[in-house]
């Protein structure tokens, strides 16, 4: 795979201003305004990234090897250390999403409606804070997982996660000790966050599409997506609305790829010239 310095495999300047990863970039910058030091800067966006990027499974290590597949131990301990033990607040986080996401989604018209709701993560062992044997909404049955109470701010087009909290179940919430009090509790509530973060960046892409486009188009005309040039990094054959999450998700991820020093998927390393 071969590319020149400072480009995009489409030729295209990979940091330019307007582009996709341009504007990821700018938007976790400003993110990291509210995390206290500037060291957890680079974590943040290697982690917001991972999110971003293919791959089933989002947790710390495979998010390392995907980011940073030359230093992956190295790379590990640092997202492990910026996710579950660091002292920054995830409130302030999400108040610089909305505030960043709110105006962009509000584009296609005002806010509808306020959705409380649960969110059930099943679970197979039993050391996670929170995890009880409680109604599992993923399965439909009482089962080993646990809970969040969300808050979400819709719109006819959009809806954006603005709040949530760790459900404890009677029992759990007096006397746990460290389990609710260490790192558990706070990579809970941190990794909640920058998911929320990274969805929130979808969420603003998609606002960037004109109110027509998203009026004119139906699922009863679904397009297979292209490739953008001939031997550009594979999209994954499958039909998408352009005006959908996962289609702009999918965009801005294979962006993202030609910024690694390798791909991801092959761990091919890219050539520069």
């Amino acid at each position: 795979m071969t590319r020149s310095r400072g480009e995009a495999r489409d030729g295209s300047p990979g940091r330019r201003r307007g582009t996709g990863p341009a504007r990821f970039a700018a938007y976790v910058e400003r993110l990291a305004g509210v995390l206290g030091h500037a060291d957890r800067a680079a974590p943040l966006k290697a982690y917001c990234t991972g999110l971003i990027l293919p791959g089933e499974c989002k947790s710390l290590e495979p998010i390392a090897g995907r980011v940073d597949p030359a230093r992956v131990q190295a790379a590990h301990q640092s997202l492990h250390h910026f996710v579950a033990k660091a002292d920054w607040s995830d409130e302030a986080l999400l108040a610089v999403v909305r505030a960043e996401v709110l105006p962009a989604i509000e584009r296609h018209g005002p806010i509808q409606a306020w959705i409380v709701d649960d969110t059930s993560l099943p679970k197979k062992g039993r050391h996670s804070v929170g995890v009880a044997r409680q109604y599992c909404g993923q399965r439909g049955k009482q089962d080993n997982c646990q809970v969040a109470v969300t808050l979400s701010l819709a719109t006819v087009q959009a809806s954006l996660l603005v709040a949530y909290r760790l459900y404890l179940p009677e029992g759990l919430g007096k006397g746990c000790g460290a389990p609710c009090q260490g790192r558990g509790w706070r990579g809970f509530h941190h990794h909640a966050a920058l998911c929320i973060a990274a969805y929130g960046f979808l969420a603003s892409e998609r606002g960037r599409i004109p109110p027509q486009e998203l009026r004119r188009r139906s699922s009863r005309h679904l397009a297979f997506p292209t490739a953008i040039v001939p031997g550009a990094l594979p999209i994954r054959p499958g039909r998408h609305l352009e005006a959908f999450i996962a289609t702009v998700r999918i965009r801005l991820a294979t962006a993202l790829i030609r910024l690694l020093p390798r791909c991801p998927c092959c761990q091919q390393q890219f050539m520069t010239q």
